[in-house]
């Protein structure tokens, strides 16, 4: 079995397959578009599972892709980012209160958002726009 992940955006999708031990077999990128999914799906091994994040772009790929997999799965933004700060969290740090835990999973949220480019004022490269968006969002003294 391959299992293969999809990054969806607008114009993109990124991909990666891996087989059931993990190693990963291909990596790339194609166009968001039926004719270049047609292409890039005869080129995969099969059997397949196809994965990918919801998105307002995943609907028409999930369709399009259904019939080309043994399943198509789509995940829960949110069901992802949970898991991906369970991960992160080490179960030995002791947090003593619910506050400190708390201010730890939204500092992940917050970095995650500036790596993504998700702050629309707040460029990648604009050190100092990042900072004062940390400033601001937990209300830290400058």
């Amino acid at each position: 079995m391959y299992y293969i992940g999809l990054d969806v955006h607008k114009k993109t999708i990124s991909y990666c397959v891996k087989d059931a031990s993990g190693q990963v077999h291909r990596e790339g990128t194609i166009g968001a578009t039926r004719n270049e999914l047609d292409c890039w799906v005869r080129t995969l091994p099969q059997p397949r599972i196809m994965a990918m994040e919801a998105t307002i772009f995943t609907g028409w790929i999930y369709d399009h892709l259904l019939p080309h997999a043994e399943q198509v799965k789509v995940a829960h933004p949110l069901m992802l980012r949970t898991r991906a700060i369970k991960r992160r969290l080490n179960a030995k740090q002791g947090f003593r209160e619910f506050q400190a835990a708390q201010r730890t999973i939204q500092g992940y949220e917050a970095m995650n958002m500036l790596r993504k480019g998700q702050v629309r004022w707040v460029s990648g490269t604009d050190v100092r726009r990042q900072v004062q968006f940390i400033h601001k969002l937990f209300e830290l003294a400058a």
